[in-house]
């Protein structure tokens, strides 16, 4: 005897319930919300579907809380020179904060905005003394920041270095 009403009974999971997010844009969220409603209806009526709305502009997004920082506080940046008189170039990299660096190739001090005595022997220092044009700190240009820290921003100073070929980097790596 063949008895179709024998079978085991699976435990009903059909009480199903989920919660959409959907982005608040007026009328049309509402009209969004119930044909998806009359969709979960007609194909799927043991689903029940709570709607929750999230306004599309976020407060956060209308307003910086983070104050900017400014150029010369930036630090762990790849930066590069362009000569004012000949249009030669440089990249670097530096841990420390822009100014402090940026004077250091000007060969000025950083406090007093006046020459320093001591010239540490470089490539870059030696450009200055040959081109005749006076190097500005508006001639320095941040090509990145590095949040990593290490050996990435050095990475990226090779990359850089590799891409743009600048002529006073006299250093292989």
């Amino acid at each position: 005897m063949n008895n179709v009403h024998s079978a085991k009974r699976v435990p009903d999971e059909s009480n199903k319930k989920y919660t959409l997010v959907l982005p608040f844009l007026g009328s049309y969220t509402a009209k969004v919300e119930r044909k998806i409603k009359q969709s979960f209806k007609q194909h799927l009526p043991e689903v029940h579907i709570n709607f929750v709305y999230r306004a599309s502009a976020r407060l956060r997004s209308m307003f910086a809380f983070k104050d900017k920082l400014p150029h010369y506080l930036q630090s762990s940046v790849v930066y590069k020179f362009k000569c004012g008189g000949c249009n030669s170039t440089y990249i670097g990299e530096t841990v420390r904060h822009t100014k402090k660096r940026f004077y250091e190739h000007m060969m000025k001090s950083p406090l007093t905005d006046k020459r320093v005595s001591r010239v540490v022997p470089s490539a870059f220092n030696q450009h200055t003394t040959v081109c005749s044009s006076e190097v500005k700190y508006s001639d320095f240009e941040i090509l990145c920041k590095d949040t990593v820290g290490g050996i990435s921003r050095q990475i990226k100073e090779t990359l850089f270095i590799h891409k743009d070929k600048p002529n006073l980097n006299n250093r292989k790596g």
